[in-house]
């Protein structure tokens, strides 16, 4: 199935509060409508969580999400994936990471035609 908001690599530390217990954790891709995290903590889906994060050129952002979905690993020492959805997301938070996203694919356009 297609994404109607596209996603990009963004392997970065990020801030997780979840159920009350703040963790830093890895992302893995991001979009305007979400973001792809690793997590040592099992999370429940329809669960509510915080994420902190930062792109070139923000400040640090702030943004609610609801955990939508999960990509378990067969092995036990990889950590599981968690699709965060953005919720109440800041005009200007979404306006840069839309521009990231939309550079990271300027870029690899250029670099495919290189």
């Amino acid at each position: 199935k297609r994404r109607r908001v596209p996603r990009r690599e963004y392997n970065s530390k990020i801030g997780l509060l979840y159920q009350g217990i703040y963790e830093v954790t890895q992302s893995h891709e991001i979009g305007e409508r979400g973001m792809l995290i690793s997590s040592s903590r099992t999370l429940k889906l329809e669960d509510l969580a915080v994420l902190t994060f930062t792109i070139s050129g923000m400040d640090q952002a702030v943004v609610h999400g609801v955990v939508r979905y999960e990509l378990k690993n067969e092995d036990p020492n990889i950590s599981t994936k968690y699709g965060i959805e953005f919720i109440d997301v800041d005009f200007e938070v979404k306006r840069q990471i839309r521009f990231y996203v939309a550079s990271t694919q300027r870029a690899d356009k250029l670099s495919k035609v290189s």
